[in-house]
């Protein structure tokens, strides 16, 4: 009895923590139109955030990493590109946005709609229970595998559901390191939690 109250109260402080994540806005991008291969923007509603820029074949042409509170604006100068169309990819705590730039002739265009938005996982530990929390919008499939310190798979799974809540028990277990790769919307993601 002690256990399933246990389980049924972090149950609810992860679905609040999930709610309060979906709801509040994590960033906003607004395009400034400017003259010439420069593109501008402002992103807002932010403390941290990784702004790179890749070429048509996902090479890296730039990257910056922001920490600021508010309104961080900036321009970037694509004088020296070829034409051809590239990324900008904005990756805060809780999501990967990724918008397409358009360079022709003398002008670069940004587009303010994201392309592709890939929310990154959620995980939370307590008590020896570790929940996984994924918005999966695009119901693309999710791959979930936990790896011991050895390298072993414990636990591997598929699954195509919008939204993915898992937990994993790791109470009863020899304090070990274990390593969670998840895979969806072409991403990899780890996280390294350690068992008491």
């Amino acid at each position: 009895m002690k256990k399933i109250l246990k389980f049924s109260l972090i149950i609810v402080v992860l679905l609040s923590a999930i709610k309060s994540n979906a709801s509040s806005v994590d960033f906003s991008l607004a395009v400034k139109n400017k003259q010439g291969k420069v593109v501008s923007f402002a992103v807002s509603e932010v403390s941290k955030i990784k702004l790179s820029v890749y070429d048509d074949s996902n090479a890296l042409v730039n990257v910056e990493r922001i920490t600021a509170h508010g309104l961080v604006s900036r321009t970037y100068d694509l004088e020296a590109l070829p034409d051809g169309d590239y990324f900008l990819e904005a990756e805060t705590s809780l999501k990967i946005s990724r918008y397409t730039i358009s360079v022709s002739g003398k002008s670069a265009k940004l587009c303010p709609v994201a392309i592709s938005e890939i929310y990154k996982p959620v995980f939370q530990s307590k008590n020896g229970i570790t929940f996984v929390s994924i918005d999966n919008r695009g119901k693309h499939v999710v791959s979930i595998a936990v790896l011991n310190t050895d390298g072993e798979i414990v636990h591997e799974s598929l699954s195509l559901d919008q939204n993915i809540v898992k937990y994993f028990d790791f109470e009863s277990k020899v304090k070990e390191e274990y390593t969670f790769v998840i895979k969806y919307s072409g991403a990899v993601f780890y996280n390294t939690i350690i068992s008491r």
